[in-house]
């Protein structure tokens, strides 16, 4: 195991307040986690960029953070920023008022289980985690007590601190509990109540050794360190307050085996011999070589495989190091400085010593300030869009990395391939069994073509591929849109040659019907897989086919007018923009005339997932498809299978029975063919219908009762049709 030296410092947060930390001094097989407790005031703004410096500066592994004054509403990603690259976090907000809450960070490459979370108004907040190390588990609890708890709920919290310590292995409670009147070298209450003496007396029926012996704010030691192992926690230091919090923070270490990466290893793309790589692919005799296979299929992986000979002998692999934030020397230096000005201030308080500490944290805090800003105008000012991408994601996004999942039968699931397995059975839950598709497999296609055929030209091609984005992604055709992109000159004559073939035959190869779905939280907690919602990303040269595809089915769309005008989505010229316009204009009109309006929105559960695939077919062939695109387009979303990937595990191939496909370009358009019949549902009822996909509204004017009996009919009918034909429900 490689070595690795940790130092640990404390810092005021800000709104997230106490924090904790592991880092580690790794000697052989031994790390030693640090754990750093952190305090902040209610100001998260100005205090979260002081306390970022110190994770960074003391290499935190686990960071405890205490009356964070979070609530629901407040999405903790955008404040901790480029934290969420390195960290995971859960937390426990307080409810009904302001104040108090817990967050503990725990970086990435440790492995944890939440085990317990528990917020009582008025009295304390916990927070309990279990960290998966390579020899054992180490249970982290993070405690925030007001106060005014009173004796009945601190005994409350004494049976919980107990019952979390109940379990063999090592446990360590740390956290702000606000019990001034306790002298922790004696282990005695300094006062005649009975709240101090009942917590003292938990902590030895525990056997809770208690490590702060220097006060955390004004003379009391309100900020403990709580372990069941006796000299189990070193190197405890009582730091300076991070930004402008009152308290002290509080930094140590643990013995854990951990084993943090060093380095990666990834293909350098953008260090490629791209003119060595066209080269090659130019000179191959692709029509000789393509046409000594029968089906699409064949065609397509031979194709692939002469991408990946070009990127394993013409693109090198580097060796990158696991970098968590580089700090600037001077700042480093600042820190530093300041930190021994505070033991100084602390072992001799005399005015001069107060004085320097005072001016050199007014100096740090400044120049931070100021170095955050160059970053972001530097940033701003940069070419490279995807670094500006990165600094805006990184504030205004949730972080996608998924913590220990449950699924709705209390399974647990803590490495990356159990949380992509039971999140490959909760998506698989959104699919119908397509017995609707009975009545309909049976039944002739009608063939009222209007020579909606399509023929693919190495020119149209190229167009779109050389208009890929410069991403790394990982997609089911292993090559990602960088390369493509920069190959794209010499490889659109075989993609004419295998998406011609494909159309023709109405043969799709299996590459084009899978998926790798990415799981991304829609809601707190994230600890439930129902709180995540997929995002399919497919083959990127099935996409340019579609692309292609798409533009010929709108062109007949149009054309022959078989779209409704109600409906607003995908299609050009219009927008939400242009539905929002029209809308508004039908209701100005009644609204100037003195009359009310009645209006209905619907939205579809699962619309995509579940539409009936033989129906759908069958309804192309109504609206004048040529034969051989609904044969290519049956093709395409019949036997389809998706992965889940949870960083660089999948799930196992599960399969897709019902509905469009997920991502697809062409999905939205196949979506509002099946629906186009809606508004023709409600037209005798005398009631307006906007759609956007499968976003529907209806809105009638409203003079007397025999209108809303009106509007009723009209909603039932839609109903109808949706929960019988459809077969799903509304929302």
């Amino acid at each position: 195991m490689a070595s690795r030296s940790v130092s640990t410092l404390q810092k005021n947060a800000g709104n997230t307040n106490a924090k904790k930390r592991i880092s580690a001094d790794l000697t052989s097989d031994e790390i030693a986690a640090a754990l750093q407790q952190l305090h902040g005031d209610k100001k998260t703004p100005k205090n979260i960029s002081p306390l970022k410096f110190v994770i960074r500066k003391l290499n935190c592994d686990v960071v405890i953070i205490t009356e964070t004054w979070l609530n629901g509403s407040c999405d903790l990603t955008p404040i901790l920023g480029d934290l969420c690259d390195d960290f995971n976090y859960v937390r426990c907000d307080r409810i009904q008022k302001k104040g108090g809450g817990v967050v503990i960070l725990i970086k990435r490459y440790i492995a944890f289980e939440t085990k317990w979370l528990e917020a009582v108004p008025d009295a304390y907040e916990v927070l309990c985690c279990d960290l998966k190390l390579l020899r054992s588990t180490v249970r982290i609890t993070g405690i925030y007590r007001t106060p005014s708890c009173n004796l009945s709920n601190t005994i409350k919290l004494s049976n919980v601190i107990s019952d979390l310590s109940s379990l063999e292995g090592h446990h360590v409670v740390s956290g702000d509990f606000n019990l001034p009147d306790i002298d922790w070298s004696e282990g005695i209450p300094t006062s005649t109540t009975t709240i101090s003496k009942h917590f003292i007396d938990m902590c030895q029926s525990c056997k809770l050794h208690q490590y702060v012996c220097t006060p955390t704010r004004g003379g009391h030691i309100l900020d403990l360190v709580l372990s069941n192992y006796k000299d189990s926690v070193k190197n405890i230091n009582v730091n300076s307050p991070v930004g402008s919090s009152d308290h002290c923070s509080l930094s140590y270490t643990i013995t854990a085996s951990v084993d943090p990466p060093t380095y990666r290893l990834r293909r350098a793309y953008n260090k490629a011999n791209y003119d060595s790589i066209c080269q090659y692919l130019c000179l191959l005799d692709w029509r000789t070589l393509l046409e000594c296979y029968s089906c699409s299929n064949e065609k397509y992986e031979f194709f692939l495989s002469a991408l990946q000979y070009c990127i394993e002998n013409f693109v090198p692999i580097e060796k990158y190091p696991v970098s968590y934030g580089n700090l600037p020397p001077n700042l480093a230096r600042l820190f530093d400085l300041k930190e021994k000005a505070w033991v100084k201030s602390q072992s001799n308080p005399s005015q001069e010593n107060v004085d320097y500490f005072k001016l050199l944290r007014s100096k740090f805090d400044r120049l931070l300030r100021k170095y955050n800003s160059y970053i972001e105008r530097k940033l701003l000012q940069s070419s490279s869009k995807s670094s500006l991408y990165r600094l805006l994601n990184s504030k205004l996004k949730r972080s996608l990395h998924i913590p220990t999942l449950k699924d709705d039968d209390g399974t647990t699931a803590i490495a990356d391939d159990a949380k992509a397995s039971i999140l490959a059975k909760h998506f698989q839950k959104s699919f119908s069994d397509n017995s609707s598709d009975v009545k309909w497999s049976t039944v002739e296609i009608p063939c009222t073509s209007k020579d909606s055929s399509v023929w693919f030209y190495k020119e149209e091609i190229y167009e779109i591929l050389s208009k890929l984005p410069l991403s790394y992604s990982v997609t089911p055709d292993d090559v990602p849109p960088y390369f493509i992109r920069k190959v794209a000159i010499a490889i659109a004559y075989p993609l004419e040659h295998i998406f011609n073939f494909s159309f023709m035959h109405g043969d799709v190869p299996d590459r084009w019907k899978h998926a790798f779905v990415t799981p991304i939280p829609k809601k707190a907690p994230f600890c439930l897989v129902s709180n995540y919602r997929p995002i399919s990303i497919t083959s990127v040269f099935a996409r340019t086919f579609e692309k292609i595809l798409k533009s010929a089915i709108l062109k007949h769309l149009e054309t022959n007018n078989i779209l409704p005008e109600e409906q607003f989505g995908f299609r050009a010229g219009r927008s939400t923009e242009t539905l929002m316009l029209s809308t508004l204009e039908d209701w100005t009109d009644t609204l100037d005339q003195g009359n009310n309006i009645d209006v209905v929105y619907f939205d579809f559960a699962k619309a995509f997932d579940k539409v009936p695939s033989a129906e759908l077919i069958y309804k192309l062939g109504l609206i004048g498809l040529h034969p051989r695109l609904i044969k290519w387009i049956k093709n395409f979303i019949s036997g389809r299978s998706f992965q889940v990937k949870v960083n660089e595990c999948f799930s196992e191939i599960c399969p897709v029975t019902s509905g469009v496909p997920q991502g697809g370009v062409l999905s939205p358009i196949l979506f509002i063919i099946y629906t186009r019949e809606i508004p023709g549902l409600i037209y005798r009822y005398n009631v307006s219908c906007k759609m956007f996909a499968d976003d529907i509204k209806i809105y009638k004017n409203v003079l007397d009762s025999a209108d809303h009996v009106t509007l009723q009919s009209a909603i039932d009918a839609i109903y109808d049709w949706i929960y019988a034909k459809y077969e799903t429900q509304l929302r």
